[in-house]
């Protein structure tokens, strides 16, 4: 099995060496449609293995186990040259977008926080306070996926291009450029910080980045690609609906998308706050596309030659939230601890299973691909766990 999968990965290097030499002019040069428009990078057509060999994952932070969602490790031919955003949007691009069109993107993001009560959603924040200052060079954040689209078909209508969000397997291709490891640059952690804004566990950490928390765009070197900033900084999103592995995914890379999961989708990268070990090429986590944070963000993608992407158009204005009642002891206990994760509560859709026992594991142990909810277990009581749990199951009517 292991000759197989050595097999594979060559091919694949050999695939994406062949077609990236036939492309090379393209290859590290980027491009601007407009003044202020995102400057995008060429990406070459080519093959590449998708996802993370067993021997090369990190460990589920509540099983310990080898992280489940990157598997299986499969073949995906990207048959079309596309160009992708050679940084995240930043806040001044995301501002030109706002101040043109006055669309609303303001509908509340997550406050992080030391105590108890570490997550919860404040009404009063959004892209531009995400509760700390920015500046107009960085990642814009606290934007939902459907933000995130309105600004693409703004910059379509600009520019006369075809902008989407791309799909996971565009997204984890351009960010790979050809390297097959965990990291783009090697395995070896003190180089780590030549290249990606990252956080150590160890004491004191191999290398220092210069940047507690979210970076100016641009400020590492970038991938093989010319691509900054895809290891770490802010969470990226993608148009893919939300699934708890690759089994049944599609092998042409374009976005999975089925009626039944889709209020979930991807996002890849992994944020500042995030270990080195938690944020690689592949790791991959599940949010409602309505809700927002302050270590998420996203870059655009572009269609090039004849090539077409067709997305769902993004309502005209933010999405109002879905309330649930919080007139009782479960109910304040949900809206603290559980609904900064879920603006829109028809996003819990029981995919591990709609049992009591389940949605109690969940919640306490941390679901945090398909309940989007982090572990409760040490932070709340046995008891208050009990409470939402039947809360849950209450407003799902899962009975």
């Amino acid at each position: 099995m292991q000759q197989q999968l050595n097999s594979l990965r060559m091919l694949a290097m050999a695939s994406f060496l062949l077609v990236g030499a036939c492309s090379s002019g393209s290859v590290d040069k980027s491009f601007n449609d407009c003044p202020g428009c995102p400057e995008m990078v060429s990406i070459p057509a080519g093959s590449f293995m998708m996802g993370t060999a067993i021997e090369d994952r990190a460990p589920d932070p509540v099983s310990g186990r080898p992280n489940a969602n990157e598997e299986p490790q499969h073949e995906v031919t990207i048959a079309q040259p596309f160009a992708l955003g050679k940084y995240e949007v930043t806040i001044a691009q995301f501002a030109a977008f706002i101040e043109d069109t006055g669309y609303n993107a303001s509908q509340g993001c997550i406050l992080l926080r030391d105590g108890p009560r570490r997550l919860r959603l404040d009404p009063e924040l959004d892209w531009r306070n995400p509760g700390f200052e920015q500046a107009d060079d960085e990642p814009v954040v606290c934007v939902s996926l459907d933000h995130a689209i309105a600004y693409t078909q703004w910059l379509s209508e600009k520019t006369g291009y075809n902008y989407y969000i791309p799909s996971e397997a565009q997204w984890e291709y351009a960010a790979k450029a050809g390297t097959t490891g965990r990291h783009f640059w090697g395995d070896d952690p003190s180089q780590a910080c030549k290249y990606a804004n990252v956080n150590f566990d160890e004491d004191p950490p191999p290398c220092e980045d210069g940047y507690p928390n979210i970076a100016p765009v641009g400020q590492f070197q970038p991938n093989a690609f010319g691509l900054h900033d895809t290891v770490s900084n802010v969470w990226e999103w993608t148009t893919d609906c939300g699934h708890k592995n690759y089994a049944g995914a599609p092998t042409d890379g374009s976005a999975w998308i089925d009626e039944e999961n889709c209020l979930f989708r991807m996002i890849r990268s992994g944020g500042v706050q995030n270990i080195l070990s938690r944020t690689t090429h592949m790791v991959r986590a599940g949010r409602p596309k309505t809700g927002t944070a302050p270590n998420l963000s996203f870059r655009v993608a572009r269609s090039l030659g004849d090539a077409q992407v067709i997305m769902a158009a993004a309502p005209a204005v933010a999405p109002a939230d879905y309330a649930w009642p919080v007139d009782s002891e479960a109910g304040q206990l949900f809206e603290v601890h559980c609904a900064p994760c879920h603006i829109d509560p028809s996003s819990l859709k029981g995919v591990y299973g709609t049992e009591r026992a389940t949605i109690r594991r969940l919640i306490r142990d941390g679901g945090n691909n398909i309940m989007s909810m982090p572990a409760f277990s040490g932070r709340i009581s046995e008891a208050e766990i009990d409470l939402i749990t039947d809360y849950v199951m209450q407003q799902k009517a899962w009975n």
